[in-house]
């Protein structure tokens, strides 16, 4: 929400996409029931074509983190989602794994079976010691799944507020995790919301310009031709 929504208040951090109107589902049903097809259903349920849904979650199969979509009731989400006109991103999970292993059984491959999902991976950033737009060493998912990146180290924002040292090191005033700040976020969690505001704002402009949005698989095509 930081690097999507923070006000432009003259205090902390601005959001990429600061005017635009914000909801939030979460995917747990009850404290031990966690279903993120459901949160998609619900979310799309408030939303209209042109607009953009982040499923800020990642997935967990073979050992490792993933895609969410490699669940096929989450796949199914997903594909209904964009059906409908709704900008799904997708980040490509943390798990380090390349999603064009055939021990994945062609989950990810785009030609037998594509979500219609914007999927983000996450790169090294200007300010990583790895080398700006470099592969990160230890982190995304990668693949010809993917169909951007967004920065998966040293990304500015709200911090976690939980009073974590490594997520309260830009600013931490008295201990008030409700006015703390990192420089530190990062994971494709971090780079996912980039490619959401981009696709939000694109979004904007068409409707401004021509009076309707991208269509989920056109806006798709432009991000991940042009970067």
């Amino acid at each position: 929400f930081g690097i999507l929504a923070a006000p432009d208040n003259g205090y902390g951090v601005t959001g990429l996409a600061k005017a635009a109107q914000f909801l939030m589902v979460s995917p747990f049903i009850e404290d031990d029931l966690y279903n993120v097809a459901n949160a998609i259903d619900i979310a799309a349920s408030q939303l209209v074509p042109g607009d953009v849904l982040l499923i800020e979650q990642q997935g967990w199969a073979e050992d490792t983190y993933t895609p969410v979509e490699v669940d096929p009731a989450v796949f199914d989400a997903i594909a209904l989602a964009v059906d409908s006109g709704i900008v799904v991103i997708e980040p490509a999970g943390n798990g380090n794994c390349d999603l064009d292993d055939p021990i994945w059984g062609g989950a990810f491959d785009r030609t037998a079976r594509d979500s219609g999902a914007i999927m983000v991976g996450g790169g090294a950033s200007p300010l990583s010691p790895f080398g700006a737009r470099s592969y990160h060493p230890f982190g995304s998912c990668y693949g010809d799944r993917i169909d951007v990146q967004g920065w998966y180290d040293r990304i500015t924002t709200l911090s976690a507020a939980d009073g974590e040292p490594s997520f309260t090191d830009l600013f931490y005033p008295n201990r008030d995790g409700r006015q703390a700040y990192t420089a530190e976020f990062g994971g494709t969690s971090g780079a996912a919301p980039m490619v959401t505001a981009t696709a939000a704002v694109l979004n904007s402009v068409a409707i401004e310009t021509r009076g309707v949005p991208w269509h989920p698989l056109e806006l798709r095509a432009v991000l991940s031709s042009t970067g």
